[in-house]
Formats: C-alpha cells, structure tokens, sequence
C-alpha cells in the first residue's frame, strides 16, 4: 500500500518554483482556459450558427486529429536542432490566427481547412510543450507535467464554465465573441512563453556523431504503443460515460456534471501527489499496470449502474468515478515518468514527438472504439473495453525497461 504521508496534497504541488517552471504553467493555464472555451461552444457555433450538419463537424475534426499527428516526431526534431521557446510561440500565434479565422467560416470547406490547420499546429504545440517541460524541469520534469496538467485541468473547467454564458445567450455574436476569446488566450500564451521563458540553444547531436538517438529503440517505440493504447480510457468519461448515464441509466441528468466536477477535483488535488508514487521507472511500471486492473474494475461497474435504481445508480456512479480517477492518476504519472526517463537529454525532442503521437493516436481512436463497444455493446462492451485497458497494463510489464534512467548516450 502506498503510504499516506505520499499521497496528501501539500503546498507545493500546485505551484513550481518562481521561474521558468511557474512561467510555463501560467502560460499552459491561460491556453488551457481558451480550450475550455472552444470545447463547451465550438460544435454549437459550427450547427447553430454557421449551418453545419453536425455528422460533418464531427468528421472534420477527426480528420483534423489524424492528421495532425503526422506534426509530432517532425516538430520534435526542430525542437532539438532549434529553440523550442521560439517554436513554441510560432505555433501558439498561428493557432490563435485560425481560431479567429473560424469566425468568418462559412462552408464545410473552409470549416476542414480551419479545422486542419488548427490540428496541425495543436499538436505541434503540444509536443513543444512537452519538450520544454523536460528542459525547464530537468531531474524534476516528470513533477512539473503533473502539475502542468493539474493546473490545466482546473483552467479547461473555468473555460467551460465561463462559455456556459454564451450558451445561456445563444446568439451568433455571443459565440463568435467566445471564439475570439479564444483565440486572444493562444496570443496571451505566446507572450507568455516569448517574454518570461529562457531561450534554449541546440541539443548536441550523440556522441561520437552517429545516427544514435535519431530514432527512438524499439524499447520506447513498444512503451509508446502500450500508453497509446490505455490512453483511450480518457475517452471513458470525457465521451461515453455522458451518453451512457443519460440513455442507459435511471440517474437524473445532472449526474454527468457532478461526475466530470469530480473528475477535475480530484485530477487538481491529487495529480501531483499521484507522481510522487511513479517515481523512477520501476514505479512507473507497477502503477501503470495497476491502472489497467482498476480500469478493468470499474468499467464493469459502470455497466452494473444500468441495472439499479435512480439513487443507487447515483451514488454507484460517483463512486465509480472516484475510483477510476485514481486509475487516471496513476497512468498519467507513469506516462510522464517513461516519456522523459526512457528518452537520451540528447534526443529529447524527437523522443516527445513520437510518444506524444502515441498520445494522439490513442486519443483519435477512443470515440469510435469506445462508443462502439460501451453504448452499443452494453455490459459486455464495457467488459471489453476495461480488458483492453487490464491487458496493457500487463503489456507493460513485458517490455524491458531498466531500473534507472537511461544514461547520457544510450538510445
């Protein structure tokens, strides 16, 4: 069991140090709120507003996802033969010029241009992103992710809820402004990065000048298709758990806020918290894989809430939730731990860039896979999906990964 002392929220597991770690969380933070922005009112002004079937809109930004996984192992390259600092404010700023372009979006086709360019250049900043979190937070990156993403989880909340205006409104220019607002975050962001951020000179190649480390092993490669493959449990509360509640449950409507509220609490309190566990790549691989066991637990859980009553189903499901964030935790702190301890200082960069494709791969596929197993399948898909999730975990376990960090040199 994992001691207590280690797993209570202290002071500093929300803030870094004052510097460039604290700048890149405010500059995270702000971009974040845009996010929140854009997911509560971007499809309501593609169908309200613009006119758009909404079988489309949901095609055109799953083309847009896919393709821009094609930006990651690139972009990682420039990161390390280039400032990522300056990297990272170039991309922001285009962003912010195609979230405003969405305003003027009039057609499908202009939409899949938008939409394409914004994938393209998304992801690209998160790859940057990732390798400035490992420049900035040297032996301590891992920790500084965690609270990266604790502190973005709480501003995508404030987004949402601050969009929740526009939608109260329901008129063209109370989006339209919201999508500005977003777009003005991806500026504030850049200013951020460009004003209070180091800059960082070229990694030296590897030693001894070879093509080591121009390619992530076969090593990181296979812990990257395996996160790539639990990373779909975040598709679980973020896509299925809302249909799911509302058509196959009796708990009242409510309910998918109260769990997605619970969600962000506990992500804020405790994600932190939660690396102090992951520590080193041993720890990484125990809790990663103890994920996957509490992934396969509560998605079975879940699959029971369809069967009780309104009250039970209620507290069954926020218990349920409770425990699966946990698992959300402890796959995200181990995640961090491979990404950065698998990969040479040398090639840091380009390491990022693939396994943040791994990500993104995981991520595009959770809708179609998981709405076709959970909803449509029903307990038995639920079942599925959780063992999909438990045999990664075990997965985890057959790839040889050392005790310690990977040297200076070795890829």
């Amino acid at each position: 069991m994992l001691p207590l002392r280690r797993v209570i929220p202290r002071r500093t597991d929300f803030l870094p140090a004052p510097g460039p770690g604290r700048h890149l969380l405010a500059g995270a933070f702000v971009n974040s709120f845009g996010s929140g922005l854009f997911h509560v009112v971007g499809v309501i002004y593609l169908v309200r507003v613009v006119g758009l079937p909404l079988g489309q809109v949901g095609a055109g930004l799953s083309v847009a996802g896919v393709v821009g996984l094609a930006v990651g192992i690139p972009v990682g390259h420039l990161a390390d033969r280039f400032d990522p600092r300056r990297l990272a404010v170039v991309f922001l700023l285009a962003e912010a010029v195609w979230m405003a372009l969405l305003v003027v979006v009039r057609d499908v086709a202009g939409f899949l241009l938008v939409a394409t360019l914004s994938g393209v250049t998304e992801q690209a900043s998160r790859t940057l992103r990732s390798v400035l979190t490992g420049r900035i937070g040297g032996q301590d990156r891992a920790r500084l992710r965690a609270m990266i993403r604790s502190a973005t989880n709480l501003s995508v909340s404030l987004g949402a809820l601050a969009a929740g205006v526009a939608v109260q409104f329901d008129t063209s220019a109370a989006y339209r402004s919201t999508l500005l607002l977003d777009a003005l975050t991806f500026a504030l962001a850049a200013c951020v990065f460009g004003l209070f951020l180091p800059r960082f000179a070229p990694v030296p190649p590897a030693p001894g000048g070879g093509p080591s480390g121009n390619f992530p092993d076969v090593r990181y490669l296979a812990v990257t298709a395996v996160n790539g493959v639990m990373t779909m449990h975040y598709g679980v509360l973020a896509t299925v758990l809302p249909i799911w509640v509302v058509q196959y449950t009796r708990a009242p409507a409510w309910v998918v806020s109260g769990l997605l509220v619970l969600n962000t609490v506990m992500i804020v309190m405790l994600q932190v918290a939660a690396s102090r566990a992951a520590t080193g790549l041993a720890g990484a691989r125990r809790w990663f894989a103890r994920s996957g066991a509490v992934f396969l637990i509560t998605c079975s859980a879940f699959a029971l809430t369809a069967h009780l009553s309104a009250w039970w189903a209620t507290v069954a499901l926020l218990v349920t939730t409770a425990v699966y964030t946990l698992g959300e935790l402890w796959h995200a702190a181990a995640s961090f731990e491979f990404s950065y301890e698998l990969a040479p200082d040398h090639a840091i960069g380009r390491y990022q860039g693939v396994f943040g494709t791994g990500v993104g791969a995981g991520n595009a596929l959770a809708p179609v896979v998981l709405l076709t197993l959970c909803p449509l399948a029903g307990g038995a898909g639920w079942v599925l999906a959780g063992l999909i999730f438990a045999v990664a975990g075990v997965a985890i376990r057959l790839v040889p990964v050392p005790s310690a960090p990977v040297p200076e040199g070795v890829s």
